[in-house]
């Protein structure tokens, strides 16, 4: 059974697994593409094989960026949200005023 109420074990890798190292050119390294279905664990980058699958990408990611609304903080951030104040993490801090959706 799948869903959010269980845990499904992940696959059996289908190759022995080399020691995770990147490799030097990696390091300037902004664009990566991977076969998800062969290679799962992301080890393999095929974005110079693949450059035609890169382009679209790029092309859908620069449409979704067109139409991204920024994200507008009018005095800032709230110093009182940092997840130091919360156990590690984020999480409402404020009061719902039940006349406006906003926190106070």
């Amino acid at each position: 059974m799948t869903g959010y109420d269980e845990w499904d074990l992940p696959p059996k890798p289908r190759h022995p697994r080399p020691p995770i190292s990147p490799p030097e050119e990696s390091k300037n390294k902004n664009l990566w593409l991977f076969d998800i279905e062969d290679d799962p664990e992301e080890r393999h980058d095929v974005a110079h094989e693949r450059w035609d699958v890169v382009r679209v990408m790029l092309r859908k990611l620069a449409d979704y960026n067109a139409t991204a609304v920024p994200v507008i903080f009018p005095n800032g951030p709230d110093p009182k949200g940092a997840p130091s104040l919360h156990n590690g993490v984020w999480e409402p801090w404020g009061k719902l005023d039940h006349k406006s959706p906003r926190l106070n």
